[in-house]
């Protein structure tokens, strides 16, 4: 069963990633001795969470031979660096004292 494009929705609610759709399928058989019909339908819904410091407009969505393709960039992550740690002229004298002795 092929879901529509037109019954689809793709969003993005407080983070999340909402793929909404309904699914709709009608089969009619008609023969000489018996009439067969089936209808089955639903609605569903998917929440994906999104990662921090996704560029949320730029997220696409693409539809194509029933597939559903949507891209989301990834986030650039920040990378580690060193802090260098301020200290006074006593601790200074202090921790060069302290290596001296240890060695």
């Amino acid at each position: 069963m092929v879901i529509d494009a037109k019954d689809l929705d793709v969003s993005i609610t407080d983070g999340e990633l909402v793929l909404r759709g309904e699914r709709k399928h009608e089969k009619d058989v008609k023969e000489e001795n018996y009439a067969y019909r089936e209808i089955s339908y639903g609605a569903f819904e998917r929440h994906f969470a999104l990662p921090e410091g996704v560029k949320t407009d730029e997220l696409k969505a693409k539809y194509k031979d029933g597939i559903l393709e949507v891209t989301v960039p990834a986030p650039t992550i920040s990378k580690a660096r060193k802090i260098e740690i301020e200290t006074s002229k006593e601790d200074k004298k202090l921790i060069e004292g302290e290596s001296k002795k240890a060695a």
